[in-house]
């Protein structure tokens, strides 16, 4: 089991230092916040609601629900 935690956890680093965002739960809502945005510019950060849909491993994706 710790393996596949490891290998999970690899990817979402992987993503998101990649991709520069991070994500993040608020109201029991996976949240994903935009990092390479200009710090003078804090009040305008990108973040949105994301939400996985599918059945199995062959169609899931993530799709964006909301701006915030």
């Amino acid at each position: 089991m710790n393996n596949r935690i490891d290998e999970i956890m690899a990817h979402l680093n992987s993503a998101s230092v990649d991709g520069g965002f991070c994500l993040f739960v608020e109201n029991g809502e996976i949240v994903a916040k935009d990092l390479l945005h200009n710090p003078d510019e804090l009040n305008d950060q990108l973040e949105f609601n994301v939400r996985y849909v599918g059945t199995d491993i062959s169609d899931v994706e993530a799709k964006p629900l909301t701006k915030k």
